[in-house]
């Protein structure tokens, strides 16, 4: 038997899963309910009721697939005319939008190993084969620095006589 609605998801034995459908921007718990087709005051609609809503919202703010988060110190007006009652919290998707804002980081390309040249097997053979010049290794002879003139001693001057 196939599913009458789109919004289901199979999951095994039993009734399916609803998907519950999230506006684009920050909603209330009200705003979600007119999306998915649910009268907020009798919390009764055609695939889903208000409880099934709330109870695929708080699993949805869980775990690490995380879709749709709490806006903290934000308020919507109350629903009763009054001005009593519960307080609206606003809530926003964040699944997809936030992935399609954020650019992916981009990998630096990997460095890759230089490729020889292909050679033949006859071509490193010869190679190996072929007679090495013979080199004459001989270290010169360290170069000898002549020797310096040696001076001739000073004479001492003579004295010169007292008359």
């Amino acid at each position: 038997m196939k599913n009458k609605n789109a919004n289901v998801s199979p999951r095994g034995v039993g009734r399916p899963r609803y998907i519950s459908k999230y506006p684009n921007k920050k909603f209330t718990v009200a705003d979600l309910c007119e999306l998915n087709g649910v009268d907020f005051e009798t919390g009764k609609g055609e695939n889903c009721s208000k409880l099934t809503l709330i109870k695929n919202l708080k699993s949805d703010q869980k775990g690490s697939k995380r879709t749709v988060m709490r806006v903290k110190d934000e308020f919507r007006a109350p629903a009763s005319t009054e001005g009593l009652g519960r307080k609206c919290f606003v809530y926003v998707r964040v699944g997809k939008t936030v992935a399609e804002v954020t650019p992916k980081a981009t990998k630096a390309p990997k460095a890759t190993k230089a490729k020889t040249p292909a050679v033949s097997y006859e071509a490193t053979k010869a190679a190996l084969l072929a007679p090495v010049p013979v080199m004459d290794i001989t270290t010169p002879e360290p170069a000898v620095a002549p020797e310096a003139p040696v001076a001739a001693p000073v004479a001492a001057p003579e004295p010169v006589a007292a008359v």
